[in-house]
């Protein structure tokens, strides 16, 4: 009777293909990087909070964000990524990193209503290796009864035209914070970094911040949306969502 040699070869690659997995599991990490997680406002006041998710393991991941709520049925709260925010009814979100990129996540929360207070949980969790994750709960308190400073006015983000082609020009209201150290990145709608845009204090960005629709390299980015953000020591703090039109 012959032997069929094919059996050692099968049962080899089955274990290394296993192996393989295991080491691509290990490989898995994440970093969630919150600026705050609690606030007072007045009643109608949208409370944004800023969070950054980046893939700190060396091989692709997809995450799964969810949210769970404990608030008035009055109160309204939305999830945020880079380049929408969603309604109150999508609780979950799932996407996917290369290894060193990043992606803004926001947590709206609007008291409506009712005075009181309410908090909002969102877990993440990578599907690479499930026990990966991480849960943060953003808290709102209406009327705002905590002695802590509530943070300073807001700083913003808008661009002018838009849509356009071939140049934009971005400018920032620094709302009385002209010392504030401040960036400007361009991204792609799947949260990838094109175009490293501007650095410096916000009182410098005051005559506009110009990008002709191209990356880092020089090349010429194709039509389509992409999404400005202006960030800080604390993280993101303003977003703007850009149309190239070709």
């Amino acid at each position: 009777m012959k032997r069929d040699r094919r059996l050692p070869t099968i049962a080899a690659l089955v274990l290394l293909l296993a192996l393989a997995a295991t080491a691509a599991q290990a490989q898995s990490s994440f970093n969630w990087v919150v600026a705050d997680s609690a606030r007072g406002t007045a009643l109608n006041v949208t409370t944004s909070f800023h969070t950054d998710l980046y893939n700190t393991g060396s091989v692709a991941d997809t995450y799964r964000v969810t949210m769970v709520s404990s608030m008035s049925a009055n109160w309204v709260t939305t999830m945020c990524d880079v380049g929408l925010c969603y309604p109150p009814f999508i609780t979950q979100l799932q996407f996917t990193l290369q290894p060193g990129a990043s992606m803004y996540l926001g947590v709206n929360i609007t008291p409506m209503v009712d005075l009181g207070h309410g908090t909002t949980w969102i877990t993440i969790a990578s599907t690479n290796q499930p026990s990966l994750q991480k849960t943060v709960g953003f808290e709102v308190q209406s009327p705002a009864t905590s002695a802590a400073p509530l943070p300073g006015a807001p700083l913003g983000l808008a661009a002018a035209p838009n849509p356009f082609n071939p140049r934009t020009v971005l400018t920032v209201d620094d709302a009385g914070r002209p010392g504030d150290r401040l960036a400007v990145d361009v991204f792609d709608l799947r949260g990838r970094l094109v175009r490293a845009l501007w650095r410096g204090e916000a009182a410098s960005a005051r005559g506009g911040i110009p990008w002709d629709g191209r990356d880092d390299l020089g090349r010429a980015l194709p039509g389509g949306a992409y999404v400005a953000r202006l960030s800080g020591a604390a993280g993101t703090v303003a977003v703007v969502k850009l149309v190239l039109a070709k």
